[in-house]
């Protein structure tokens, strides 16, 4: 036990004057280090562990605790979202169909498979994009995640959430009753970096829910 000791106290001391620029445990500069005798150093590089131990133990806590506060936060969030779509009403869900579209990368083009999902008002899911291109014998496969959120007014969906990339916004101009698809080339190709879309188009339709109004058929007889 006391070699094992030893032995990480010698390694911890390397560690801390490795390297031209050399470090001494409790701030020391080097005159103050060398100054000292074997025994005291000794004593400095024990106490100096002892430190960093510390400070190690608390950075692991505090990160658990953040790793648990986001937990928390996370089953916090389903469980409102479960209960908002149980009392959902009509116009609070919606179904979200990316139909068609090609996704270009590095010069090669691939085909999108069809998305569909279901989104509530103030959820955010992700979704893959998938596609492949098929060349000779060789099958290269894409797939990239997006951040898809339907705003909390229920005016809004936004695929790509995020502030780093550029965005697409689809907004309900009275479409979204009947499900009419919509191509996404009106609103602007998407360039991820080295990424290019288009030729999508999106349907979004309001759920069938509690609220949904009731539709008067005519009949000319």
């Amino acid at each position: 036990m006391k070699v094992n000791v030893f032995l990480r106290l010698v390694a911890v001391g390397g560690l801390l004057v490795l390297g031209g620029c050399a470090r001494y445990p409790m701030g020391l500069s080097k005159a103050e280090w060398d100054f000292l005798p074997p025994e005291r150093q000794a004593e400095l590089r024990a106490e100096q562990y002892r430190i960093n131990e510390e400070r190690r133990a608390r950075r692991e806590e505090a990160a658990r605790q953040r790793a648990a506060e986001r937990a928390a936060e996370e089953r916090a969030h389903q469980e409102r979202m479960a209960e908002l779509r149980k009392n959902a009403r009509y116009r609070d869900i919606i179904l979200v169909t990316l139909q068609g579209g090609q996704i270009e990368r590095d010069g090669d083009v691939y085909p999108l498979e069809p998305q569909a999902f279901e989104l509530l008002k103030g959820e955010v899911v992700d979704i893959n994009l998938r596609g492949q291109r098929v060349r000779g014998n060789q099958i290269r496969r894409f797939n990239e995640t997006w951040r898809v959120r339907f705003t909390e007014d229920g005016h809004t969906v936004i695929l790509n959430d995020t502030p780093f990339e550029h965005t697409i916004h689809l907004v309900n101009d009275g479409t979204w009753e009947t499900g009419r698809p919509k191509a996404l080339i009106q609103q602007g190709q998407l360039y991820s970096g080295r990424i290019n879309l288009s030729g999508m188009a999106a349907t979004i339709r309001f759920s069938d829910a509690p609220g949904k109004p009731e539709r008067i058929i005519i009949e000319h007889r």
